[in-house]
């Protein structure tokens, strides 16, 4: 317990104490975040590297690696590996996503391993959950409870329940 209390001193006392200094890129290479606005690097910037987070970090583009016990949000791209809780992606996904819940608000390339996971875009990759949800089109595998797929689909589904509202090439 007293050494818990001296990691989250201590990570305070670094937030506090870190320089808002920006890259001309406006990349970072690390953030250090409790929760969002007491991180190292302002949302508006870039992490290429690593980024870890307590409860909440928000950030624009991540490439690199990404942890948080709570939840990691990126609103633009991630290219590398997401570790937390609850994993989001506004933009496209290159990589991996592992939590409970994974989302990617665009285009997706890689493999998300959850409870729940949802693309909003287009797949090409593995879904490996209890439900795996990809809104575009679905190239590669679900594997899960339940597996849907809004749009056309070439791969295959294994689980207790497949629906492919589009047309759907392979294996279920």
């Amino acid at each position: 317990m007293v050494n818990k209390i001296l990691l989250a001193v201590s990570l305070l006392a670094v937030l506090a104490a870190a320089p808002q200094m920006a890259s001309a890129a406006g990349e970072q290479p690390l953030q250090l975040a409790l929760f969002n606005p007491v991180q190292l690097v302002p949302e508006t910037e870039n992490i290429k590297g690593l980024s870890l987070g307590l409860l909440y970090s928000v950030n624009k583009d991540i490439f690199g690696l990404s942890a948080c016990i709570g939840v990691n949000r990126i609103t633009g791209e991630m290219g590398g590996v997401q570790f937390a809780l609850g994993n989001v992606v506004e933009g496209a996904s290159y990589g991996g996503q592992i939590g409970l819940v994974n989302y990617t608000g665009k285009r997706f390339v890689g493999v998300q391993y959850g409870f729940v996971n949802v693309i909003a875009g287009d797949m090409t990759g593995v879904q490996w959950g209890t439900v795996n949800w990809t809104e575009g089109f679905m190239h590669g595998i679900q594997y899960g409870a339940l597996n849907y797929t809004k749009g056309d689909a070439v791969g295959m589904n294994v689980g207790l329940v497949n629906f492919n509202a589009g047309t759907f090439k392979g294996f279920q």
